[in-house]
């Protein structure tokens, strides 16, 4: 007996980890894939709402879904590629500023820290350590930079072809199973949740950073936007995301500094740990530590993408373990349950007394001839 479960266990494991690599290898088209499951459970509402108002046909409620969907792509991609463009003239300038604020750290280094250590026998070469900063390849960063929000841009137009496909086999008349409707409105709820939130952590970043006059900041807030669907992680990037273009602003004042990063974070707070938990709860019914070696795993496999995608896709696993009293005790550990031997938990008599009615005792011959 043992000696089969020890089997099956290395089967399990050899399975995780092939299954692993095949969703590495396939990534090219998976991430593309699933995005487009998640894009059109947003779409799903346009699509009703305009054959329902308007009782036209359900191919041109698509269409329409994906007009404003094309619309938004195209503004977004103009805005950042007009920002992009305007740090890519002003490279020159970066370069010299930042370089000035290499000479000035290293000469205040030189003055304090340095001669301190310097009396212990400790001794520091900063001029190659000068030399090695002062050629920060700004321009090279920022061509990059366009190269990957181009080839991001590009791959939209894979994600709306299978959005179609999705949209027009989907039918909210029938009747769905029971299993896949609970991880639908689980996904929608979440999905509609976020969306709002983080539109409005974006517009808020934005219209501050702009008000700062910091360059960029309109592209700041869609990062902030799109962070935001990254748990506990993405809020604190978004709010130092937008540091080095603010350092290498020339003429920027400390009191700037301070308040464009403290405003950006504040809102972060405020909408992370006091409206999102009250407007989500526990709706994926995750731990904490879940979601975060969620985040680190699909990070490791499917990069940014990953992450944006990590707690819908392990709720979904979740709901899928729920499903099978084999599997149950790993969703109950993902939920941060932890059931010690069988039939512990409240959840599972629970689901037993449901299961199982009571039976009425039977009452034996003699009890029957004393009433009589």
């Amino acid at each position: 007996m043992e000696e089969r479960r020890l089997q099956t266990i290395s089967l399990l494991t050899i399975a995780a980890i092939m299954f692993g690599v095949m969703l590495k290898a396939m990534s090219v088209v998976l991430i593309p894939l699933v995005l487009a499951v998640m894009f059109s459970y947003l779409l799903a509402p346009i699509v009703d709402w305009s054959v329902n108002r308007f009782s036209i046909p359900k191919t041109l409620g698509i269409g329409f879904s994906l007009l404003v969907s094309l619309v938004l792509i195209v503004i977004i991609g103009l805005m950042i590629s007009s920002s992009i463009s305007v740090l890519s003239e002003h490279s020159d300038e970066y370069e010299k500023h930042i370089q000035s604020l290499i000479s000035d750290g290293t000469n205040r280094l030189n003055d304090g820290p340095i001669q301190w250590l310097e009396q212990y026998g400790i001794e520091l070469n900063t001029a190659e350590f000068k030399n090695v900063l002062s050629q920060v390849p700004i321009s090279k960063f920022l061509g990059g930079l366009t190269n990957t929000l181009l080839s991001f841009l590009s791959n939209t137009f894979l994600i709306l072809i299978f959005v179609i496909y999705l949209l027009e086999g989907r039918n909210p008349k029938q009747a769905s199973n029971p299993l896949i409707a609970k991880i639908e409105a689980k996904i929608e709820k979440y999905l509609l949740i976020k969306m709002v939130l983080s539109l409005i952590t974006g517009v808020s970043v934005g219209l501050i950073l702009w008000m700062l006059d910091i360059e960029l900041a309109m592209v700041f807030g869609l990062l902030a936007f799109i962070l935001n669907f990254i748990p506990n992680v993405g809020s604190i990037i978004a709010t130092l995301l937008p540091l080095p273009i603010i350092l290498v602003q020339p003429e920027i004042s400390l009191l700037t500094i301070i308040l464009a990063v403290v405003l950006p974070g504040t809102i972060q707070m405020v909408v992370g740990n006091v409206v999102e938990p009250k407007l989500l709860g526990d709706s994926l019914e995750l731990h904490p530590i879940t979601v975060l070696m969620s985040l680190i795993f699909w990070g490791i496999i499917w990069g940014i993408a990953g992450m944006l995608l990590a707690a819908p896709i392990t709720a979904v696993c979740k709901i899928l373990l729920e499903s099978s009293d084999i599997t149950r005790p790993i969703a109950k550990l993902l939920e941060g349950k932890i059931v010690f031997g069988e039939d512990t938990s409240a959840d599972q008599q629970m689901s037993k007394a449901e299961i199982i009615p009571e039976i009425e005792p039977i009452e034996s011959e003699a009890s029957v001839e004393a009433k009589s």
